[in-house]
């Protein structure tokens, strides 16, 4: 049995991201569209949960599980493999002295 390793690896928060929410509907849905999430490979649990007034008012500890398979996310053609964390799409540059 592998051991278990808990880390925090993002939050969504919609204070930081608008002005948040004032008032909600009786009824309906809150969706928060997150375009790339480049996670390393292995499996994940996630946790949910909002504050009214910095004040937690509901909380769903393990509300759900993502698994991320083995991917060519560079697009370089070369699978990896990554111990932590989440992948960065990024570019090198080497320029010569002067």
């Amino acid at each position: 049995m592998s051991d278990i390793v808990i880390r925090k690896v993002g939050l969504c928060s919609s204070e930081a991201a608008s002005n948040g929410f004032d008032i909600f509907p009786s009824e309906g849905q809150i969706v928060c569209h997150i375009p790339e999430l480049p996670l390393a490979p292995g499996n994940y649990v996630f946790s949910l949960f909002s504050t009214v007034v910095v004040v937690i008012a509901d909380w769903i500890s393990g509300a759900g599980t993502l698994h991320v398979a083995v991917g060519d996310y560079f697009g370089t053609g070369k699978l990896r493999t990554h111990e932590d964390g989440f992948l960065v799409k990024h570019t090198w540059t080497v320029s010569p002295p002067g």
